[in-house]
C-alpha cells in the first residue's frame, strides 16, 4: 500500500517495502509500488535528511584518496 510518509514511523515501514518488491516484474502493480515508494523515500530523506555538499577542500581530499 502507498502512502505519504508524514513521519519517522511511515518512513520505517516505506524502507522496509521496496526490498520485498525488489525482484518485482516490470510493469506489474508491485514495481509500480516499489518504484513509488522509493521516489517517495528519497523525497522524505531529502527534507529531513539533507546532505550538505562538501568543501572544496574535502572534494579534492576525496579525490586523492580514490587515486590511491
Amino acid at each position: 500500500m502507498i502512502v505519504h510518509i508524514r513521519n519517522e514511523a511511515d518512513y520505517e515501514v516505506a524502507i522496509e517495502r521496496p526490498e520485498v518488491l525488489f525482484h518485482a516484474e516490470g510493469g506489474t502493480p508491485e514495481a509500480v509500488e516499489r518504484d513509488t515508494l522509493s521516489t517517495l523515500v528519497d523525497r522524505y530523506e531529502d527534507e529531513n535528511y539533507p546532505i550538505a555538499p562538501p568543501t572544496p577542500l574535502e572534494a579534492v581530499l576525496f579525490r586523492m584518496e580514490q587515486q590511491i
